[in-house]
Parts: C-alpha cells; sequence; structure tokens
C-alpha cells in the first residue's frame, strides 16, 4: 500500500491539471484500487475531477470545507475509488470555482496493488 499526501495551492479561478504530474505514483505500476479523500481550506471552493486510465472515477466532486487547514478526515472527506490496471494513469484535476478567493486543496491518496 502506498499513501501520498498534497496540498495545492489555487489562485482564484485556478486549475492544476494534474495534482500528481510528475510524482512517481502518476502511473500504476501494477493492477490497484485507488481511493481519494479530500477537503479545502480558505476562502475559495475546490472541486475535484478523478480519471483512473481511462475511467471518468468522479467529475465537479466539491470537497468540504476543513476545520482545521490541511486536515483530511478519512470518515468524512471520502471522494471516490477505483481500480485501475498496471500503466493507467491517476488524473485528480483541481480547480477553484471561486473567482476571487484562493483555496488549498488537501488529498490523500491511497494506492492498493491487486495481488
Amino acid at each position: 500500500m502506498s499513501i501520498v499526501r498534497t496540498r495545492t495551492a489555487l489562485l482564484a479561478g485556478a486549475v492544476n491539471v494534474n495534482v500528481l504530474n510528475g510524482s512517481k505514483f502518476e502511473f500504476l505500476g501494477r493492477p490497484a484500487v485507488v481511493s481519494i479523500w479530500g477537503s479545502d481550506d480558505g476562502l475559495g471552493s475546490a472541486i475535484l475531477d478523478f480519471t483512473l486510465g481511462n475511467t471518468v472515477v468522479g467529475e465537479d466532486i466539491p470537497l468540504n470545507n476543513a476545520a482545521v487547514a490541511g486536515d483530511v478526515r478519512r470518515d468524512v472527506d471520502g471522494v471516490g475509488s477505483g481500480v485501475g490496471d498496471a500503466g493507467d494513469r491517476i488524473q485528480l484535476r483541481l480547480r477553484n470555482t471561486d473567482t476571487v478567493n484562493a483555496v488549498n486543496g488537501n488529498l490523500i491518496i491511497e494506492i492498493n496493488e491487486i495481488a
């Protein structure tokens, strides 16, 4: 099992095309279940699109507002999960829908290989 934790700052109206871009976890080495939890903090509003390989797992998913900056709670902040094949790309697109305020998108990505 691999766990990745990210915190992405987004200016007003900004988009991060793939939070995992360039990471060693961007492409699955083996078949795996990928689960995502997420929250946002700041005055903006973070929205997530989650694609695994050529499968859209979730689109336009609003992240919960964190009670404490940077906090992601697994009991309430679940975003989605999916099964991917070896070589599939994990794409997590974050965007701030607020045109005035900045926001931080906080994610936990858990990758469980299937034997």
